[in-house]
């Protein structure tokens, strides 16, 4: 029998298991899991808690013409930096929470806000 406590679910919307490259200037890698409201991704380079971020994915396959590229916006609300012993460099696992979002082509990109439900 389980008798770790049970802590309540904070997610506001489901998680989906996704690997789909991620870049920013901070760093580039690919995500573990997505949300509508967040993505949390490993990666290479240097990311802190509460920093603002622009990021970059690539879905390869959304679209059978071409990939399809989405951008979005947010901050980092967690940092799981690697264990004591592992080298310098090594993958960073980065929550983000979401903010904003577009995608299509270069031309037509509109920021939409990710508004919590019920939000006006």
């Amino acid at each position: 029998m389980d008798n770790s406590p049970c802590l309540p679910e904070r997610r506001a919307a489901p998680r989906h298991e996704v690997a789909v490259p991620v870049r920013c200037s901070a760093g580039a890698g690919v995500t573990r899991d997505m949300s509508a409201g967040g993505l949390f991704f490993m990666a290479g380079g240097s990311f802190e808690e509460g920093q603002q971020v622009q990021l970059e994915l690539t879905f390869d396959y959304a679209d059978p013409t071409s990939p399809l590229d989405v951008r979005c916006w947010g901050r980092v609300c967690r940092v799981e930096r690697a264990e004591s012993g592992i080298q310098d460099g090594a993958p960073l696992g980065v929550a983000i929470c979401l903010e904003a979002f577009s995608f299509g082509d270069k031309e037509s990109r509109e920021r939409r806000l990710i508004r919590p439900e019920g939000a006006g």
